[in-house]
């Protein structure tokens, strides 16, 4: 990063210090263009450069400083929102005061003789001001373009390969392998049970592949499939008591992005340490005041969380996915509390 920087240091002073040289060099190649040429006196190229050498400074300076105050200033002011305004008429006032005082101040420090050219100066000035406003506003929109174009390009990648990635982490194989010879057992004791539990498991598959690929789903569908999934859970294990959950408040109308609530549901049972004492997975949903709380906290043991305390890779997929859907608009926690991890998750309904 501080490579980068200095080379775009160098290479901006290299395009400055070359303005003068290439303004010259036309001045210079014209001489040859005058018919007949041996009736006018060829200066040098040096001679040329030095002779200029007070309005180029004036080109430089005035240049310069216009192309920066427009492309660094003045345009991205427009786009803040808080000083915005106050920035914009400050900027605007620069370039036009920008002209006069540095003229002024090159005739004070040079020659008295320069004086009786001011106003060529300051004209001179004032010329000098528009092809840099117009290259600022060009940089300032080629750098917004691609910075705009780079950062969809990495959002788009980055949310692809997440929803990939949290996608396989919810068709857990060994969830599903032992949740189908639970199924098969149960078709021998009670086939009409295990018929129930068998039509729970396809509609969750089916949510799983199908419903999740939406941008938005109603939020009771989420509730929903999160009842279908403990259920599923209940049936491996002698002590259904072991996990609890309960759901308040008005769900109705309001919708979110699929699959926000399944993986901290999921990360619990994948880390709870037993399954014999009641609420060793103790979940709550509420929606109240437009917004959702979602609160998950499971026995664990120790060293089965990850020494961040973030629940390992199915809570840090859902961190990144909430980066990229709700940005400012939802907070979560985690925290372990003796042997319990919990997992607080509040996000604002109307934000997306």
């Amino acid at each position: 990063m501080v490579r980068t920087t200095k080379y775009r240091i160098a290479l901006h002073l290299l395009v400055w210090l070359s303005i003068p040289v290439a303004l010259t060099l036309i001045r210079w190649t014209y001489q040859f263009t005058r018919f007949p040429p041996h009736v006018f006196k060829i200066e040098s190229f040096a001679k040329m450069l030095t002779d200029q050498r007070y309005t180029d400074i004036i080109v430089l300076a005035v240049g310069s400083l216009a192309f920066y105050t427009t492309s660094v200033g003045l345009l991205p002011a427009m786009g803040r929102k808080k000083g915005g305004m106050v920035r914009v008429v400050m900027y605007s006032a620069l370039l036009l005061v920008l002209p006069g005082v540095v003229v002024e101040v090159l005739v004070y420090y040079f020659p008295l003789s320069m004086g009786l050219l001011f106003k060529f100066f300051l004209l001179t000035a004032y010329i000098a001001l528009i092809p840099p406003i117009l290259l600022g506003v060009l940089s300032w929109a080629i750098k917004k373009w691609g910075h705009a174009d780079r950062l969809k390009a990495e959002l788009e990648t980055k949310q692809i390969r997440t929803e990939l990635e949290l996608l396989r982490s919810q068709t857990n194989p060994h969830f599903l392998f032992n949740t189908i010879n639970n199924i098969d057992t149960l078709i021998r004791a009670d086939p009409e049970l295990a018929s129930v539990y068998l039509n729970e498991l396809s509609d969750l598959l089916r949510f799983i592949l199908y419903e999740s690929g939406g941008e938005r789903i109603p939020l009771q569908n989420e509730v929903m499939y999160m009842y279908k999934y403990i259920n599923l859970q209940k049936i491996r294990s002698v002590n259904p008591g072991f996990i609890h959950f309960t759901v308040s408040g008005d769900l109705n109308g309001w919708e979110i992005a699929p699959m926000l609530l399944m993986p901290v549901l999921e990360n619990a049972f994948k880390h709870v340490s037993t399954k014999t004492m009641d609420k060793a997975i103790d979940a709550e949903l509420r929606v109240a005041s437009h917004s959702l709380l979602f609160r998950c906290k499971n026995v664990f043991i120790e060293g089965m969380i990850d020494k961040s305390g973030k629940g390992g890779l199915g809570i840090y997929l859902l961190k990144q996915r909430l980066d990229l859907i709700y940005k400012d608009s939802y907070q979560m926690a985690t925290a372990k509390t003796g042997n319990y991890y919990e997992v607080v998750l509040k996000i604002d309904l109307d934000a997306h």
